[in-house]
């Protein structure tokens, strides 16, 4: 006979939770949700490009760009699963151009 397995429940973190802590678990990341609108933005993110969390958070990432045409590239992206390396220009709030390569998945927790 074997023995009762441990409650492990009070250890699970909540979705909430995970919400919160995804900034500092992908350091240099931008969380967005399905539909392509800001989630989460890590610190060294926001620090680079001059933003608060307000100001970002609830934005289409098309916001970041001055254009129409990230989100559009990113659909296209991730039907494979994964990208890497997808070069772009992201604006600071200072309106400084700053060119990226951005890499992404779906990450389907959030």
């Amino acid at each position: 006979m074997q023995g009762a397995q441990p409650d492990i429940s009070r250890q699970l973190i909540s979705e909430e939770d995970i919400k919160f802590r995804l900034g500092s678990i992908f350091v240099d990341s931008i969380v967005l949700t399905t539909d392509f609108v800001i989630k989460v933005v890590s610190h060294n993110v926001l620090d680079v490009l001059e933003f608060s969390t307000e100001e970002l958070c609830g934005k289409n990432i098309n916001y970041l760009t001055h254009q129409t045409h990230l989100q559009t590239r990113l659909q296209k992206a991730l039907r494979a699963g994964f990208f890497a390396d997808v070069q772009d220009r992201l604006f600071t709030k200072a309106n400084k151009p700053m060119q990226v390569k951005l890499s992404g998945f779906y990450l389907g927790l959030v």
